[in-house]
């Protein structure tokens, strides 16, 4: 006791004093302290420039009455992003026929111009719109009725029955790939493997469910 009321009697020396700590600001209950932040590979993001001009009533100077002259602009950046959008894609084949056998009265010679090779046969969808969904489902573990609802808001609704489908359709056509993986992952020296239980879903309630991953070695990194 007798020692800290010594203490608190003895005189501070000014080198003691700790420099102020630099203020803080509180924004919805998030501290950020003040000055900027710098975002990587800001410089390289594409740039859209907007000019804010002043209308003709505005540039009248409120003294005089003459047009005020530019001196010069204020600047200043925003990040901001584009949600994506759906396009019709119409595709048109051109067809050529010879004038001369068809004038004969023989079978015309037609040909039919070649289209660009579609990821599924027949489908509807574009390889960037089934990239996004299956990227979304099994790279970002977004269900695919999420993925309705962004669909629905962005004007364009596709159902989880028809993603799913298309899914489908997707792990149809990289199978090969799949096969080829699977094969330089059996050439490792090593082959790694981790069992996972995950839930599945069931009658009542959910399951527990187990899955096997394998992993190759450094030759074979799959």
């Amino acid at each position: 006791m007798a020692f800290a009321e010594e203490l608190e009697r003895k005189p501070i020396c000014p080198d003691d004093v700790p420099p102020p700590a630099e203020p803080e600001y509180e924004l919805r209950g998030v501290k950020r302290r003040k000055g900027g932040r710098r975002l990587a590979n800001f410089e390289n993001l594409p740039v859209t420039t907007k000019v804010y001009e002043l209308s003709a009533e505005e540039r009248v100077c409120l003294c005089c009455g003459v047009e005020r002259q530019e001196i010069g602009a204020d600047e200043s950046w925003q990040i901001e992003y584009i949600p994506g959008r759906f396009e019709r894609i119409q595709h048109v084949r051109k067809k050529h026929a010879c004038a001369k056998w068809e004038g004969a009265g023989e079978v015309p010679q037609i040909e039919v111009a070649a289209r660009a090779e579609a990821a599924i046969e027949k489908g509807l969808a574009g390889p960037g719109l089934l990239g996004y969904i299956v990227t979304s489902k099994f790279a970002d573990y977004l269900p695919l009725y999420g993925l309705q609802y962004i669909f629905a808001r962005q004007g364009f609704e596709i159902s989880r029955a028809t993603q799913s489908v298309w899914c489908g359709d997707v792990a149809d056509l990289v199978e090969p790939l799949y096969e080829r993986m699977a094969a330089r992952v059996r050439q490792s020296h090593v082959v790694a493997t981790d069992d996972t239980t995950l839930p599945m879903l069931s009658s009542g309630k959910a399951k527990p469910a187990r899955k096997w991953v394998y992993v190759g070695d450094q030759e074979n990194p799959y």
